[in-house]
């Protein structure tokens, strides 16, 4: 489904305030949802001024008991008592066309949003029978309300213009009721089917390429002939600031890390998140000595300045460790190369880390593993 206009879409963001812990097909549930009862506090509060306009004092007692209840369900939906509140909400729109039908008659079209109710129940997440029980309470209401009518007849109709002016605005309000709501819906549905197509992509946590992203498009560097140099960069002494400082700081100093590396690279260069603390550099067209000074530049932009955790109370140095292998002629594999600039990063451990080390020189840069921790 195509994205809505971008002011329809803007729109429509300001529902997805989404509660801590929501999974994604809650999240779609739960903006849906922030969409309908807003929807129907507008709904009651325009026909609030009709109604009072007419002098209609007992149809608007009831329109606004109606929009209590709306209030009520949006608060119930936002404390993550979803079924509750989409429950509520079905059952008190059927009773309120119930009364409308047995007050106005069928030619005010109030009947139409029984599809409104209709949709409520369809979407709420609740188990088979329960919302075949739930439907056939709602429908009880509208039914018994029509055979009232046939008995006895509308008791306080409007004037015919009246009757054909709610029959449009109702036809109207729920049109554009149904066309927000599945709006909402099919926007709630592509934004997550984008988040789960990226979430293959990228790593969730630091937003570098997956690691199976990344070995694609390595592959594909490969087919071409021309120079491809890998690295293998490692956080020196990670565990220890988990244990010290706890995994977000940890996780932190991971996504601060790949936006370093980032400003430092060129923009074909990629980089993807291998595993744990270790990412994997694809530099394509790099070869020889250049190779060696961004390596060099990666591990002193890396510890240039403190890394900032714990919403900015702490800071800590951090240093990398980088394993560095060039591309030789004859190399089709790409697991290959990363094994070579494994075994260099390895080498590079072993020296006390904080530089690299290459095919061809190893590039220590000066300071300490890991630097005093404010």
């Amino acid at each position: 489904m195509a994205s809505p206009h971008p002011h329809l879409a803007g729109f429509l963001r300001r529902f997805e305030q989404f509660p801590p812990g929501l999974t994604a097909d809650e999240k779609t549930f739960h903006a849906t949802f922030n969409v309908v009862y807003v929807l129907a506090v507008s709904c009651h509060l325009l026909y609030a001024i009709l109604l009072l306009w007419l002098g209609e004092m007992g149809i608007l007692a009831l329109n606004l008991a109606m929009l209590i209840v709306d209030l009520v369900c949006l608060q119930l939906h936002r404390a993550r008592r979803e079924a509750l509140a989409a429950t509520l909400m079905a059952l008190g729109t059927c009773a309120q066309i119930s009364f409308s039908l047995r007050y106005f008659g069928s030619e005010a079209g109030f009947d139409y949003f029984y599809f409104g109710a209709l949709l409520c129940i369809y979407s709420i997440r609740m188990s088979f029978m329960r919302r075949v029980l739930l439907c056939a309470a709602c429908l009880s209401m509208p039914l018994l309300a029509y055979i009232i009518l046939m008995l006895e007849g509308p008791t306080n109709p409007l004037p015919a213009g009246w009757m054909l002016a709610f029959r449009i605005i109702n036809l109207g309000v729920l049109t554009i009721f149904f066309t927000l709501v599945l709006v909402q819906m099919g926007w709630s549905v592509e934004r997550l089917q984008q988040r789960f197509e990226t979430g293959g992509r990228f790593d969730a946590l630091t937003g570098a390429l997956s690691r199976a992203e990344l070995v694609d498009s390595g592959r594909g560097m490969l087919i071409n002939n021309g120079a491809l140099s890998v690295m293998m960069v490692d956080v020196d002494h990670l565990a220890l600031i988990n244990e010290t400082w706890g995994r977000q700081a940890g996780d932190q100093v991971l996504k601060e890390l790949v936006r370093r590396m980032r400003s430092i690279l060129r923009g074909e260069d990629l980089v993807g998140r291998y595993g744990g603390e270790e990412f994997v550099l694809l530099c394509p067209g790099l070869h020889g000595e250049r190779v060696d000074q961004v390596a060099e530049r990666l591990c002193k932009g890396a510890s240039a300045l403190p890394f900032v955790i714990n919403d900015g109370l702490n800071s800590l140095d951090v240093n990398l460790s980088i394993g560095v292998a060039q591309r030789q002629s004859g190399d089709k594999d790409l697991e290959g190369l990363i094994a070579k600039a494994d075994v260099n990063l390895f080498r590079a451990k072993q020296d006390g880390g904080n530089g690299f080390v290459s095919d061809t020189q190893l590039g220590p840069v000066g300071g300490p593993g890991i630097a005093a921790i404010n």
